[in-house]
This record gives structure tokens, sequence and C-alpha cells, in this order.
């Protein structure tokens, strides 16, 4: 069964995004922004014992 996810909204710099897209695109197998920003607040989580 798949968990359940909750949505969140936030806002973030132009820059940053921007950032993001451009990284997303240079991927082979381009991942979703939701996927890229989950896994960085897990990882932020996880290195600073959130």
């Amino acid at each position: 069964m798949a968990r359940k996810k909750q949505m969140v909204t936030l806002t973030l710099d132009p820059e940053l995004v921007d950032r993001l897209k451009a990284w997303i695109a240079k991927q082979d197998f381009p991942p979703a922004q939701n996927a890229v920003i989950a896994k960085a607040v897990e990882k932020f989580l996880d290195e600073n014992g959130g």
C-alpha cells in the first residue's frame, strides 16, 4: 500500500526555482520537482537531527 502524502505549500526565491529546474533538466531521467524537494528536506533533517 502506498503511503499517503500531505500537500505542503512553500514559497521559494525565483533564483532557487530556476536552479532547481536547471538541475532537473540536466538529469538523464528528470525527477518531479516535489520529489527533489522532498528528498532535500529528508536529507537536511537526517543530517541535522530532525
